[in-house]
């Protein structure tokens, strides 16, 4: 009988609550924005951004779908943040002593370098607005050269988009002054500074489509 009342204390909820954890049980990761946009990256370079979920995602993570919500507002916003992120890596100083076409191509090169690196997020430049400060980064890289050349505001505003729609297609599909009717295209419109730029891409023979290995002249 004596020993009833520390046995009651043994179990009591002082024990069952301050009680350390087993020395074999690990730790949960703090859930973060770094990591939900890592994990997400990550979907949608194994299966495509369409594969990309709130509650798929939330599943990967180990968490309910409403704590994502603490990190990011939306999943529009999450696919904001990973192709910003991937931007990240693409080094935008080309090096003033290039001509101006000689500085979009190596930033082009270097852009495709980081997206043949992250399957997936080519496509996805074409739905996303450049919002994010590396993306901006980016496109303010490209338009610098571009207004340089002397480009009218309308038509340095193609050829940037120009730049970024080509490259899921393979850049070298699209540095061509008219189609196979004849009419002038978009790039072939914009008359001799473009050509410029025209020559020095199709100088290498190394675009082709994202996520194949074949050149865009094969």
């Amino acid at each position: 009988m004596a020993n009833r009342p520390q046995a009651a204390a043994d179990t009591g909820p002082r024990l069952l609550w301050f009680s350390p954890p087993d020395a074999g049980e690990r730790p949960r990761r703090a859930l973060s924005r770094e990591r939900v946009v890592a994990e997400a990256l990550t979907v949608i370079s194994t299966d495509g951004a369409g594969a990309l979920s709130m509650r798929a995602l939330a599943t990967r993570l180990g968490v309910v779908p409403a704590a994502l919500y603490r990190h990011v507002r939306s999943k529009e916003q999450l696919l904001d943040l990973v192709v910003d992120g991937v931007l990240a890596e693409v080094d935008c100083q080309p090096g003033h002593a290039l001509a101006w076409a000689g500085q979009v191509t190596v930033l082009a090169h270097r852009l495709r370098a980081v997206l043949d690196d992250h399957p997936g997020i080519a496509a996805l430049l074409k739905t996303r607005d450049p919002l994010g400060p590396h993306s901006l980064a980016l496109a303010e890289a490209f338009l610098a050269p571009l207004q340089a050349a002397g480009l009218p505001q309308e038509q340095t505003a193609l050829a940037f988009s120009l730049i970024y729609d080509g490259l899921p297609q393979g850049l070298g599909t699209l540095w061509v002054p008219a189609d196979r009717r004849g009419a002038p295209t978009a790039a072939g419109r914009m008359g001799s500074p473009f050509a410029e730029l025209h020559s020095g891409v199709n100088r290498h023979s190394s675009w082709r489509p994202v996520g194949t290995g074949k050149s865009a002249g094969s």
